[in-house]
């Protein structure tokens, strides 16, 4: 049986935009590609609080929760688990960033430039889901 590991991912809305992160050559997958802020989630762990502490540690940011969407399951080839993701939808007061070890870059776009760079698996379903109406 495949294991299972539970994660939260959040996009970060400011505004009419949305933020994109550059993970960095030092995480353990995914390095290079663009995504949201993510992490796993801990046994026992609340995913909103453990949303709230990934989105500090990985920007600098606080935010209030927008939406909280369904709860989508994948399978994660390079992970090699099914992989149960949390999605939150956060709004913050600041655009400025302050990044950790675990991204490289970062930028604001549009909702409909998504499809204009190499993101992690499903980001594209993670913004259809929290940014519908």
């Amino acid at each position: 049986m495949k294991k299972e590991v539970q994660t939260v991912t959040s996009l970060l809305k400011y505004k009419n935009k949305i933020l994109l992160l550059k993970r960095s050559q030092r995480v353990g997958f995914y390095a290079g590609k663009w995504a949201g802020v993510s992490g796993f989630l801990e046994e026992g762990e609340i995913p909103e609080e453990r949303a709230k502490i990934e989105i500090f540690e990985e920007t600098g940011l606080k935010g209030k929760i927008l939406k909280k969407g369904k709860v989508i399951k994948v399978f994660d080839k390079e992970l090699n688990a099914n992989v149960v993701i949390h999605l939150f939808l956060f709004e913050v007061k600041k655009q400025k960033v302050k990044l950790n070890w675990e991204h490289d870059d970062y930028v604001w776009i549009k909702p409909e430039e998504i499809n204009k760079y190499d993101t992690v698996p499903i980001l594209n379903r993670i913004f259809k889901i929290l940014l519908k109406n």
